[in-house]
Order: structure tokens, then C-alpha cells, then sequence
């Protein structure tokens, strides 16, 4: 194969975008519905990783927000606002959790502490990617709606 036949295939950056929005978007909607799920846990854990104590009924809310980002990621609407807080919220946490990130092999108790916080580092380039590229994914639902209130043959980037 050249790369001249895979040149012109209009479809492979869309593809990819639209795979990364899944894995994303999947990856925030998971940590969301623990927050629901296992309210105390995330208490704990802004208290441990922030040092800040919430209330009770915080995880509730966060836990709904992050749902609702991730099912805009997901499907791609409001691309510019969604793929920015995506990319801020998940960067903040990085930041907190960046010691970890420099000892991904400390083992305390035979186990592996750090190992999770590993993949934190590649979702945050992810989302970069995503903001970056925002205006290539064409196979997001803002593009789909904007091109059907176009009309037949209008509204194409």
C-alpha cells in the first residue's frame, strides 16, 4: 500500500476522533458514577489528595457534572466547551496526583501504589488532542446537527 491510496481517506482523522471521544468520554463517565455510587470514596479522596473536606453531598453533584461531560465528549456537543473542561478537570487532577507520577513503581505492601495514576498522563494527552482537533471531528453530533439545519449539500466543512 502507498501512501497515496491512504492520502486521500477523508475518513481516518474523524475515525480516530471519534474513538478517542469514546475511550474519553467512557474513561469520565466511569469515574462519575462511582462518585455516585461510593460517595464517601470520593470525600476521602478530596480530602486526601486536595486537603480539602467536602460535604456529603458534593459527590452527588460532581458526580452528575462529570456524567454530563462525559456524555458531551462522548457524543461531541458543544465541542469547544466540553473537550476545554474535559482537558482543565482532568489536568487538575494530574497536577494533585503529579508525585505519583514520578514513582510509578513504588510498591508498598507488595503492591503497586502508583500504577493507576500511570494513565492519567496519556488521558490528559488525549484530551489535549481532542481540543486540538476539535475542529476536524466531523462525526461529532455538533456537526451532524449544524449540517441537517444547512440543508441537502450545505453545512459541509
Amino acid at each position: 500500500m502507498t501512501n497515496e491510496r491512504w492520502a486521500g481517506a477523508a475518513w481516518q482523522l474523524p475515525l480516530g476522533l471519534l474513538l478517542l471521544r469514546f475511550g474519553l468520554g467512557y474513561f469520565l463517565f466511569v469515574w462519575g458514577v462511582t462518585k455516585l455510587l461510593v460517595p464517601a470514596q470520593t470525600v476521602a479522596i478530596w480530602g486526601y489528595f486536595y486537603g480539602v473536606e467536602i460535604d456529603a453531598a458534593l459527590p452527588y453533584l460532581l458526580g452528575g457534572g462529570e456524567i454530563l461531560l462525559a456524555l458531551a465528549i462522548l457524543f461531541g456537543v458543544w465541542r469547544v466547551v466540553a473537550y476545554g473542561v474535559g482537558f482543565l478537570v482532568h489536568g487538575v487532577t494530574v497536577v494533585v496526583i503529579s508525585g505519583s507520577l514520578f514513582d510509578p513503581f513504588a510498591i508498598e505492601d507488595g503492591f503497586p501504589v502508583n500504577r493507576n495514576a500511570s494513565v492519567s498522563l496519556p488521558a490528559l494527552m488525549g484530551f489535549a488532542l481532542l481540543w486540538l482537533a476539535r475542529a476536524r471531528d466531523s462525526w461529532s453530533a455538533d456537526i451532524w446537527w449544524r449540517r441537517r439545519r444547512a440543508g441537502p449539500g450545505r453545512g459541509r466543512r
